[in-house]
């Protein structure tokens, strides 16, 4: 990575251009992204460790005092630590970072007007899935495999996917104002058992209305211009009322359902309180009085 060069070239220009290499041996090969992965995380570690021996109250520590310091249990060296793993994405210490700046925007803004999750669907993306078997062409038995393969096998191109349709979503729908215009904004990306990328995004909308300010009818006539809990009509719709039945309903399966056990006998129940009861018309419920928290 940087012996065998006369240019120096940072890590993550490396670990790019390998996966983006015409040559496909590298984002193929899913013990080396494993490698390419720690080796970043390992770099993020180097350069927290290092900013931090460089900021020390006492000038520049040597890896030697700093183990006699952190053995007498020094305060500052404490704090610090923590520090190391902020950069390291996925850890415990990365995300309380990011929950600080949600707690400062929510002080300085009020609670965020919409929470929305979003989910590629790759598996249903038929011009996605036809594009991974048009440039993979050349590999054995890749007309044969199914959605789900494909994503496997191909990580990199799925994420990479997944980026440019969730940033295209999020500037030509979100940020145009879609919900209203958004004052301000934060998102995160998660990743579920089975790799595919999906974001929780919490929206604050200019001059929207919240509770205590605005009446209940105003409040209610903004949810129902930015959301709807209808389903499309089949004949004047169907491309849209397929869509929301593919995905938008919810179908229990091993994953929700739960037993039960209730004067010895066992129950199978949704654990996300599905099915729910029907509503004709749109319900405020005020958390503080039904004892949740806000």
């Amino acid at each position: 990575m940087k012996d065998a060069r006369t240019i120096a070239i940072a890590p993550s220009d490396f670990i790019k251009s390998r996966l983006l290499n015409i040559n496909p041996k590298f984002r193929l090969n899913i013990n080396y992204l494993f490698h390419l992965f720690q080796q970043h995380e390992v770099n993020s570690m180097l350069h927290s460790v290092g900013h931090m021996l460089r900021t020390v109250t006492v000038g520049t520590l040597t890896a030697k005092g700093f183990c006699e310091r952190l053995k007498n249990k020094d305060g500052e060296l404490g704090s610090k630590t923590f520090s190391i793993l902020a950069n390291v994405r996925g850890s415990r210490e990365y995300f309380s970072k990011m929950a600080m700046d949600v707690k400062w925007l929510i002080r300085r803004l009020g609670p965020p007007t919409l929470f929305i999750t979003c989910s590629m669907a790759e598996w249903y993306s038929e011009p996605f899935i036809g594009y991974l078997r048009k440039i993979n062409s050349d590999l054995p038995n890749v007309d044969k495999m199914t959605p789900a393969e494909l994503c496997a096998t191909y990580p990199v191109n799925v994420s990479i996917h997944f980026n440019q349709k969730w940033n295209a979503i999020f500037k030509n729908l979100i940020k145009k104002g879609v919900f209203g215009e958004v004052e301000e904004f934060f998102y995160r990306i998660e990743y579920q058992a089975r790799g595919a990328g999906h974001t929780h995004t919490l929206l604050w909308v200019k001059d929207a209305p919240v509770i205590g300010k605005n009446t209940t009818e105003e409040i209610k006539a903004y949810i129902n211009n930015v959301r709807s809990c209808a389903i499309p009509d089949a004949e004047t719709s169907p491309t849209l009322h397929e869509l929301v039945n593919r995905f938008q309903r919810h179908r229990c399966n091993k994953y929700c359902t739960k037993l039960y056990k209730h004067n010895n006998k066992l129950y199978r129940k949704c654990r996300f309180g599905f099915q729910r009861p029907e509503k004709s018309d749109l319900e405020l419920h005020d958390s503080r009085m039904s004892g949740c928290e806000q």
